[in-house]
């Protein structure tokens, strides 16, 4: 095989603030591979910086037009800049992130010889293919073309095969965080001072926010509290507007109009570094009425874990797999404001068994979801999909590198 591998990646916008889970997948591959990023448009580059960047937001603005153009009349759904890219690269194989963006994008590589992977994340997963036949469609095409399927969890990948994907190309592979950045500092805390609280999300439904508060304001009761949430609605999203409306409903009542802090979105940096000021992470996700679910889990239960942070989390699609109930956190089930608060009610009752638990919590990271490890992987996994093919036809198109 020849070395490095090319491998370009596929996301309509570089990058969201919230989507650093993405970046974490391309600055910790070895150096045998060489990444590229196609996307439609960007921001937060001063965050999130690549080396190898193409974006449609800066071609020429005759091909940003033709190519919307032939878009929304429905003449393709690709992206034409992928296939300018995939060629120009020499690319070994292309990583599209979420099924809708493989399912429209894929038929720009096709005929170019290159492989292909596709990572799902949760939307992806439920709720889009089940309110859009059309999408489920295109993912039974889409499933029968691309080499591999790759998917955060066991619930996850036990969830994609009914969609018409052939079992054999579902692979699990853990989001990774960086260890290196999140030094463990087990929380501790003492009866009689303040219990500082942490939620950090976008405020969607299946996020289940207004299900955690319902507790905090019970717990509140019984002992000091401070509570601090991170994040807001999405822009544009009217689910979220709707269900920011009942967050602020909930906080604009005692106690928790006395308790909380509203941060807003901050920077992932910014959040880490709120989180070592806190003692307990919340994060009590749920199904939403529309079929939303976070498909894997939070990146954010890693990164809190890993930290030493005592973690209350929900029994919710692969969240068990990162959060193992009363050995590594505390978990109940969906929408269970019971469960939640006694949860919350266990750690304040024994607080001299904190540490035993978070080391644990640590040590599960460190093995499983080590940004480091999990790019060898991701590598490996390339390798091993591109291996497995004949490249003849690529040299036929590329020539000999």
């Amino acid at each position: 095989m020849n070395y490095p591998i090319r491998v370009v990646h596929f996301y309509p916008v570089w990058l969201s603030q919230t989507a650093t889970w993405l970046y974490y997948q391309i600055l910790y591959l070895p150096d045998w591979i060489e990444p590229h990023v196609v996307c439609e448009t960007t921001a937060n580059l001063e965050q999130f910086p690549v080396s190898s960047l193409y974006s449609l937001s800066r071609e020429p603005n005759w091909r940003s037009l033709i190519d919307r153009g032939l878009r929304r009349a429905g003449l393709r759904t690709h992206l034409g800049l992928l296939r300018r890219v995939v060629r120009q690269t020499h690319a070994d194989l292309v990583h599209f992130h979420f099924g809708p963006m493989a399912s429209a994008n894929l038929p720009a590589i096709m005929g170019t010889g290159v492989r292909s992977c596709v990572t799902f994340y949760g939307l992806d997963v439920k709720q889009l293919p089940q309110n859009d036949p059309q999408l489920r469609k295109r993912y039974q095409w889409m499933f029968q073309h691309i080499d591999a399927v790759l998917c955060e969890g066991p619930f996850m990948a036990s969830e994609i095969p009914p969609l018409g994907c052939p079992a054999e190309k579902v692979h699990v592979h853990h989001l990774g965080v960086p260890l290196k950045d999140l030094p463990y500092r087990p929380r501790s805390w003492r009866p009689g001072q303040p219990l500082k609280l942490l939620i950090a999300s976008s405020w969607i439904p299946k996020k289940g926010i207004p299900w955690a508060l319902q507790a905090i304001a019970r717990l509140a009761a019984e002992i000091p509290l401070e509570l601090t949430i991170v994040g807001d609605a999405p822009v544009g999203s009217n689910r979220g507007t709707l269900e920011k409306n009942h967050i602020l409903e909930l906080l604009a009542t005692p106690p928790l109009r006395d308790i909380t802090r509203q941060a807003g979105y901050v920077s992932h940096q910014e959040m880490i570094r709120m989180a070592y000021e806190h003692h307990i992470f919340v994060s009590t996700s749920i199904t939403a009425d529309n079929g939303d679910t976070e498909g894997g889990a939070p990146v954010a239960i890693t990164e809190m874990a890993a930290s030493g942070m005592p973690i209350v989390a929900s029994r919710h699609c692969d969240i068990p797999n990162v959060v193992v109930d009363r050995k590594t956190g505390m978990l109940s089930d969906e929408k269970d404001v019971e469960g939640i608060l006694e949860s919350l009610r266990w750690f304040t009752a024994n607080p001299a068994k904190w540490e035993p638990m978070l080391r644990a919590g640590r040590e599960r990271i460190e093995s499983l979801f080590d940004c480091s490890v999990q790019g060898k992987r991701l590598a490996e996994l390339y390798a091993q999909v591109v291996s497995t093919h004949q490249r003849t036809h690529r040299h036929a198109i590329f020539g000999r590198r």
